[in-house]
């Protein structure tokens, strides 16, 4: 498994090669969390062992949650990483991540194609160097068309 490249639409979706034989489309959470967990260090090396979690899929075919936990370097409020997100997903990743504060139900998600959904309402920091998170996604489908679609224009086909 360490041999096949790792891939995530929007981190490093432009590291494929047409060489490659193979691929994982890594989630941006529920696959990076869900063993084995070395896909975090694969698609996003400056995580390597600051992540701590658990991915489960609810009752619906569509939509999972994730409960992250995030080991901080530096000291951060709960309040500027939820700022940062909300700029992110404004920003850079627009599209592949959103956010959203209000209380919903997984069904509520069900037509959102961002890969990522932190629920910063539900997060929670648990002192200035761990913050958890709650994910809830619809878009990890998303992300396979999309990779594909890339993947199609680099092959030139």
């Amino acid at each position: 498994m360490d041999e096949v490249p790792v891939y995530a639409m929007d981190m490093n979706h432009n590291e494929y090669k047409t060489t490659d034989t193979g691929f994982s489309n890594a989630s941006y959470i529920t696959n990076c969390l869900a063993p084995p967990r070395k896909a975090v260090g694969k698609v996003l090396p400056i995580g390597n062992g600051k992540f701590l979690g658990m991915a489960f899929g609810v009752a619906l075919s569509d939509v999972s949650v994730v409960d992250s936990t995030a080991r901080l370097k530096k000291h951060a409020k709960y309040e500027d990483i939820a700022s940062a997100v909300q700029e992110c997903a404004a920003g850079e990743t627009k599209g592949a991540l959103d956010w959203i504060v209000e209380e919903m139900v997984s069904t509520d998600l069900q037509t959102c194609k961002a890969s990522l959904i932190p629920d910063i309402g539900a997060g929670i920091s648990l002192n200035d160097h761990f913050v958890k998170c709650v994910d809830d996604e619809w878009g990890y489908s998303n992300c396979l068309v999309d990779l594909a679609i890339h993947m199609n224009g680099v092959d030139g086909i």
